[in-house]
């Protein structure tokens, strides 16, 4: 883990270097081995990841426009709110906060194998009445990933592996998905990109294949995204021009992003239609407060406020998870990285998670 007087000095050589030639991340840091289950094990439970969590980003356009919506860390099914974050040395399962109660509890492990091995964690999230779907990567370390479609029981009771690819979007009753191919080189088993786009039934049948956005070897790490029923795609170290199955060319500017992944460490404004959330701070680097604005009467309400700097939020129907430096009394590190759940209008705040970041 990365032991260090001062996470924001990390966060600006970041983001310089992800603004000059843009940064992705494949994989996590190595950690422990951990308790194992199997896919159809039962995983409810109330267990806290008080120390483990991945942030959040959203990056979205303020002029009222088509909402293309990504693939998100996390999802709302009107009762609970679900999220799942991974990479940057930081694994956890599934979790669910339930807003009525205020507990938290963990879905599904990400936990596998009989040698008691974890694997990459869970990501981009989405849901329906019964289920929730989800990128699984289900490879432990840094130098590679192993990719699936998942669909998990909101009870926790099972997980069914639907596919070889990642970016599941749910669109009538079918999944959207990059389809994958397996590869084992020097002993190592690991998923690579085809640039194809597949769809099939949520319960993994009737596979069909939609597009060839790019040959397998540019293939590399493509997103997927939808508005209005309809399936758009982008290079992710790039996030300028999308492109609909068709081929055409859209700019940014076109669409209002949200939930959007792998964009730069910069904060920018999200409209959901309704409210414009954005921040305020002396610099790009040091944004300390976080607000919501009613788009139709101007009101504005401070929904989340730090001192040390707030890293990136991203908006859940009425919640908005927050991930902000907070300050550390140790004798190696003055800081650490905290979320918290709000609710929209700030009249709540619970921590989910804190931790020290790792490289």
């Amino acid at each position: 883990m990365m032991r260090q007087k001062s996470w924001n000095q990390f966060k600006k050589t970041m983001a310089a270097s992800t603004l000059a030639g843009a940064i992705t991340f494949t994989g996590c840091a190595v950690m422990p081995s951990v308790t194992a289950f199997a896919d159809t094990t039962e995983q409810t439970g109330q267990v806290s990841y008080d120390n483990e969590v991945m942030p959040i980003h959203t990056d979205v356009q303020t002029e009222a426009k088509p909402l293309m919506k990504g693939t998100s860390c996390t999802v709302s099914d009107g009762k609970n709110l679900y999220y799942a974050f991974e990479m940057m040395g930081v694994r956890m399962g599934i979790m669910k906060y339930n807003t009525k109660t205020g507990k938290k509890s963990e879905v599904y492990s990400y936990k596998i194998g009989k040698n008691k091995k974890g694997s990459n964690g869970f990501s981009q999230l989405s849901v329906d009445k019964k289920y929730i779907y989800a990128t699984w990567d289900r490879y432990y370390g840094t130098d590679a990933t192993k990719e699936y479609v998942y669909r998990i029981a909101k009870d926790g009771k099972s997980a069914k592996k639907l596919a070889l690819g990642r970016d599941p979007q749910l669109i009538d009753g079918r999944i959207y998905y990059l389809a994958l191919k397996s590869k084992s080189e020097d002993g190592m088993n690991y998923s690579e990109d085809t640039g194809t786009v597949m769809s099939m039934k949520t319960d993994g049948t009737d596979k069909k294949k939609v597009a060839q956005i790019v040959n397998s070897g540019d293939a590399y790490r493509y997103s997927l995204f939808q508005s209005g029923g309809k399936i758009y795609y982008t290079k992710e170290n790039e996030n300028k021009t999308f492109y609909d199955l068709e081929g055409n060319s859209y700019q940014r500017g076109s669409f209002a992003v949200k939930d959007e992944n792998y964009l730069s460490v910069s904060l920018e404004a999200v409209n959901d239609g309704t409210y414009t959330y954005s921040t305020t701070g002396k610099d790009r680097y040091m944004q300390t407060k976080l607000y919501r604005t009613d788009n139709r009467t101007g009101k504005k309400n401070l929904v989340a406020s730090f001192k040390l700097g707030i890293e990136k939020y991203s908006v859940c129907g009425n919640y908005v998870f927050v991930e902000a430096n907070v300050p550390y009394k140790g004798a190696d590190v003055t800081e650490k990285l905290a979320v918290y759940c709000y609710k929209a209008d700030g009249s709540s705040k619970v921590k989910l998670a804190s931790w020290f970041p790792a490289e």
